[in-house]
């Protein structure tokens, strides 16, 4: 048909930070972990995200696992903050962020002391083995990934966990794993790194890099 008559809109920037995160507690405290709850910040246009702060400066170490039989409900958000050390008193504190980067005030703070340990000794450096998306015949925001497994001094293979790290955040924690399937947000070029973790904290050092290109996928995967 012809075209309709036309409209003419002003889209709005958005200058305004959501608000604050409330009600932050800390739970589940180990010799390396701590696992926070909070209520989410809210924003007037977009859905939004967390960032944690470990004595006031935001941490790459935290990812939303929650326990067993703990899941949070909206508005009540929850993350593991990893790779503490041992009796070490932290603060922690959270704030939200919009897509177009507005960030709130930090919350309310909160501390923790973490149990001690006498393990001192990380696992071994893993080795990332191949890394690529899922290709056309799956979801391409998918990573399939595949490493050797670490060794260490006092746990067996079933107590090491390894960090899924995309562009230096962990993007995924897997128990005693030395493969997974995993999904990331950030789409491009994407580089991949496996950490090694044991039941003290004590992490491996990075392994050797890859870069995995993802693009968007029309339907999400069904997600």
């Amino acid at each position: 048909s012809l075209p309709s008559n036309p409209v003419t809109v002003t889209t709005v920037a958005d200058t305004t930070a959501p608000s604050t995160p409330s009600g932050l507690t800390v739970s589940q405290v180990t010799a390396s972990t701590v696992f926070l709850r909070w209520n989410s910040g809210t924003d007037q246009f977009h859905p939004v995200r967390h960032e944690i702060l470990v004595n006031g400066v935001p941490t790459g170490n935290a990812v939303s696992n929650v326990p067993a039989g703990q899941l949070p409900r909206p508005p009540v958000q929850g993350a593991w903050v990893r790779q503490l050390d041992p009796s070490t008193t932290y603060e922690f504190s959270v704030r939200a962020f919009d897509p177009a980067g507005n960030r709130s005030p930090a919350s309310g703070v909160v501390a923790a002391t973490t149990l001690a340990s006498s393990d001192t000794v990380a696992p071994t450096r893993p080795t990332l083995l191949s890394a690529s998306n899922g290709g056309n015949s799956s979801c391409p925001e998918e990573l399939w990934l595949r490493w050797s497994a670490s060794t260490d001094d006092v746990e067996p293979a079933s107590g090491i966990e390894y960090e899924v790290r995309v562009n230096g955040t962990i993007n995924e924690v897997v128990p005693g794993g030395t493969q997974t399937v995993t999904y990331t947000e950030v789409l491009g070029a994407n580089t991949v790194t496996i950490v090694a973790v044991d039941r003290a904290g004590n992490a491996s050092a990075a392994s050797n890099p890859m870069t995995v290109v993802t693009n968007w996928a029309p339907g999400g995967c069904g997600l």
